[in-house]
């Protein structure tokens, strides 16, 4: 975990970086958002973010307080994936930066606190080329 902060709300924040090297080496910032009544659990659903922008424009912190809000309403944890955008990459290098994080939190569900049976992957906009 890089930083962990509370909003002084409903959810605490806490932040990792999964590696990649399908275009040369990089990390790709994830930006974890867990509703305060749920820390410590270990069974809980999850929802990886893709933010919008189409592969151009936008960063994870776009919709932050409308996940932070998401997680607690819904009661789940929510990985917001600041993926890299063009000109820095080319698709489909962004897709595979957001497929990393989805490999890397089925794999590592244990120590997320995450039950693997309770993966959802979504976003908005023009990410409906990742299905």
């Amino acid at each position: 975990v890089v930083s962990t902060q509370s909003d002084g709300e409903s959810t605490d924040t806490s932040s990792f970086e999964v590696p990649t090297n399908h275009d040369g080496d990089f990390e790709v910032p994830v930006f974890t958002y867990t509703p305060k009544p749920l820390a410590g659990e270990t069974n809980r659903a999850a929802y990886i973010y893709a933010h919008g922008g189409g592969v151009v424009s936008g960063t994870a912190a776009d919709n932050q307080n409308l996940l932070k809000n998401m997680a607690h309403v819904l009661g789940l944890v929510v990985f917001n994936v600041d993926y890299r955008i063009a000109p820095e990459t080319k698709c489909p290098n962004n897709i595979k930066d957001f497929y990393e994080v989805i490999k890397y939190v089925s794999k590592n569900a244990d120590s997320l606190g995450v039950d693997p049976s309770k993966i959802v992957i979504a976003g908005d906009r023009r990410w409906w080329y990742i299905w």
